[in-house]
């Protein structure tokens, strides 16, 4: 089952294809890559969900979108 995170983006990374997430459960600022139709919309400020994915050495973040309530 893959690990979702929740934080507010703070900056946009140097990489146009990456945003600055800081996640609170991992007490630690960490690049998430975005889709390009996003880019533009995703702000400072706004809370985002992540996903990441452990299959290598060094985790990757990718955003998600916002899960439902059922």
């Amino acid at each position: 089952m893959p690990v979702l995170y929740r934080g507010p983006v703070l900056s946009q990374a140097p990489n146009p294809m990456y945003v600055m997430v800081y996640v609170k459960e991992l007490s630690k600022k960490v690049a998430v890559k975005i889709p390009r139709r996003m880019h533009g919309k995703i702000i400072p400020g706004k809370l985002i969900y992540l996903e990441a994915d452990n299959s290598s050495d060094h985790p990757k973040y990718n955003w998600v979108k916002t899960p439902r309530r059922t």
